[in-house]
């Protein structure tokens, strides 16, 4: 009977065992981001079914507040963060899902259709691109006194700048700072602002000509061949004399 009681008590601890080793792993794996790099989520309360409260995803150096939101009610439970998005419950009996936001705007130009596409924790409003101003400008809402941030993605064929004649960044007319980074058909430029209603205004030095490149080469084609024709013209042309012929004896 002992042995029994001691074989049973054995397999009672190894199948527990088995039992958290199996829930430690099978929640919260890591998902792929796309770019090769991995994102640990925390999609319950102290990440996992073992509540050991860790997560291999890096935490930012500084405790600095990005945005806010006030729900209808108190939050009594920390939020849960998934897919790219921040889960909570409210005691108003309902569930806030919040994400970051991409606009996509098409600049349809000379036939040819650009596509700049925004990413933001901002509203983005009133967006305009103007080719003689070589500029994208756009409204910038959010609650007011809190952090935001906006990441443009533009392709160089539309609007570009260069080392020598940098972008500009304004906001409300004021020139602030920015991160840009760029490879051979786009360029992203990343800034921070608090929120409030605001203007901004990116200006590139080179912007997409009024006409295509191959249009204003047909029409330099076009202007060469009736030179051409014209000077052909003249040279055929016959030459006329007069009749009226005086003669002097001198």
């Amino acid at each position: 009977m002992e042995r029994k009681a001691i074989s049973g008590i054995m397999l009672t601890l190894l199948v527990v065992g088995m039992i958290n080793f199996v829930a430690s792993g099978s929640i919260a794996p890591s998902i792929s981001s796309g770019g090769g790099s991995t994102v640990d989520w925390w999609p319950m309360f102290r990440h996992d079914l073992r509540h050991t409260g860790y997560s291999t995803s890096e935490a930012p150096n500084t405790n600095q507040t990005l945005w806010s939101y006030t729900t209808g009610s108190y939050v009594h439970s920390s939020p849960a963060v998934a897919d790219g998005k921040v889960f909570v419950g409210s005691v108003d009996a309902k569930v806030y899902a919040f994400g970051l936001i991409e606009y996509a705007y098409v600049v349809p130009w000379e036939g040819i259709s650009f596509w700049v596409a925004i990413l933001s924790n901002s509203i983005i409003e009133n967006f305009n691109f103007s080719q003689p101003l070589k500029q994208i400008s756009f409204n910038v809402t959010g609650s007011p006194g809190t952090s935001g941030f906006c990441n443009i993605t533009i392709p160089k064929s539309l609007l570009g700048a260069n080392e020598t004649h940098p972008w500009q960044v304004l906001l409300d007319g004021n020139p602030i700072s920015y991160t840009k980074v760029e490879n051979a058909t786009h360029t992203s430029i990343y800034f921070t602002y608090t929120h409030s209603a605001q203007t901004v205004k990116i200006i590139g030095t080179w912007v997409v000509p009024e006409f295509p490149s191959w249009a204003l080469a047909l029409l330099m084609l076009f202007v060469l061949a009736a030179g051409v024709a014209l000077s052909r013209k003249r040279m055929q042309s016959p030459v006329e004399y007069s009749s009226n012929c005086q003669v002097s004896d001198g």
